[in-house]
């Protein structure tokens, strides 16, 4: 892959199935980039929580910004101007309808105080990670079946506000699927 050779540092990559014409899907494990780009390892990060950057393969084989669209979403937030405001209570944001049979993706645009650690769930799926100072994405690979999102475990002193939370399953940025 060219995109990976001229990369100057690891890419950050979703690790997801190659189209059927590449390996069919009954093939998996074996149809995940993760397996076939054994060559790159150098060059890639196949990663479950990233920030601000996520990349994805598209169909034509090139390395493209990721975009999550907006399968579900999750329901207003009860504050105007923040949505759900997070600080010392634990947040959890119920999502336009239930999710099953995985592969989603959760993607949280927020405004932070601080840098904190945080746990970021989705399902029976956690992840402990780190929120930046300022507004930022927040990308995770969630759990098999989910309705909610939860945001917890913020350091003392740090507010987050959100009102952008997006469940799909990762894309090219410029894809014609693009809602």
């Amino acid at each position: 892959i060219p995109d990976l050779e001229a990369a100057k540092e690891p890419v950050v990559l979703v690790d997801s199935e190659v189209p059927d014409y590449v390996m069919w899907e009954l093939g998996y494990p074996d149809n995940q980039l993760s397996h076939l780009l054994r060559g790159y390892r150098e060059r890639t990060e196949f990663v479950v929580v990233a920030t601000d950057h996520l990349n994805v393969v598209g169909p034509d084989g090139h390395v493209a910004p990721a975009q999550v669209p907006s399968t579900r979403r999750a329901l207003p937030g009860p504050r105007r101007g923040c949505g759900y405001a997070v600080s010392d209570k634990d947040v959890t944001m119920p999502l336009d309808g239930p999710l099953a049979f995985g592969g989603w993706w959760v993607r949280i645009g927020y405004l932070s105080s601080g840098t904190s650690p945080v746990v970021v769930t989705a399902g029976p799926t956690a992840y402990s990670t780190v929120v930046q100072p300022g507004v930022h994405a927040l990308f995770f690979l969630a759990g098999d079946e989910f309705d909610a999102v939860s945001i917890s475990n913020l350091a003392d002193g740090v507010r987050l506000c959100t009102d952008d939370v997006a469940v799909g399953k990762p894309i090219p940025v410029d894809s014609p699927e693009t809602p």
